[in-house]
């Protein structure tokens, strides 16, 4: 079934509607009618199979037939936070390959190797939504405003599994286990020294990602892919 999105506050137990774009989408690009079958997802964790009931010139009404909790959801939830990239589209990509993978927040980074330009929260935050809704994921991943490395050190909660690759970590696999991980992911240039170092002290981990240097998103793509592992 096609996916959309409505906020929890557009739906019911019996129904939920569809304004703005997801409405324009399900009427225009879909070509949807009365009758026809999708999933409604509202980005809290939870799925409705739903029939189109009515559509009007503002909204599209949907009779909801069956619900579903954490449907798609990983067991796990990654924190993924990234230094601020110089080139914007690869924040984008990077975030619509690890919101796809299962990543439940991801916090820019302000680095000391970090450029801040073209740190569009709203853009970001759009194209989760999409990759939500393209995976079949029933959690929009939030997008946080771009933090200072050392504030963000300070909010990881103590419980947390937590790990920086870096290219300076002894060599060998690494492994993942409990519920919630946090990963630190440097930018063009990766981190400093210093910075690896104030992330050591506050409880983090490094960890290699092999042998060969890769891209800031490739890194944070790969990092996703094994901390579900």
């Amino acid at each position: 079934m096609e996916y959309f999105y409505a906020p929890p506050e557009r739906i019911t137990s019996t129904a939920a509607t569809l304004e703005g774009e997801e409405r324009h989408h399900l009427v225009r690009a879909m070509r949807m009618k009365p009758g026809d079958r999708l999933r409604i997802v509202d980005g809290a964790g939870t799925a409705h199979d739903a029939v189109v009931q009515e559509i009007s010139q503002r909204a599209a009404v949907c009779s909801i037939i069956a619900s579903h909790r954490m449907l798609n959801e990983p067991a796990r939830t990654v924190t993924l936070a990234v230094g601020v990239l110089k080139n914007p589209s690869r924040f984008d990509y990077l975030v619509e390959k690890t919101v796809e993978l299962g990543v439940s927040k991801i916090v820019p980074l302000l680095t000391e190797r970090s450029i801040r330009k073209g740190t569009k929260v709203d853009r970001w935050q759009s194209i989760a939504l999409a990759a939500m809704k393209q995976c079949g994921r029933c959690i929009l991943p939030s997008i946080t405003q771009p933090a200072p490395f050392d504030a963000f050190l300070l909010s990881v909660p103590a419980d947390a599994v937590k790990l920086i690759p870096h290219e300076k970590a002894d060599a060998g696999e690494f492994h993942v286990s409990g519920h919630d991980v946090v990963m630190c992911i440097g930018p063009e240039g990766g981190f400093s020294d210093s910075e690896v170092q104030r992330a050591v002290k506050a409880g983090f981990k490094p960890v290699t990602l092999g042998p060969r240097r890769l891209r800031a998103e490739t890194a944070a793509v790969v990092a996703t892919v094994i901390a579900f592992l």
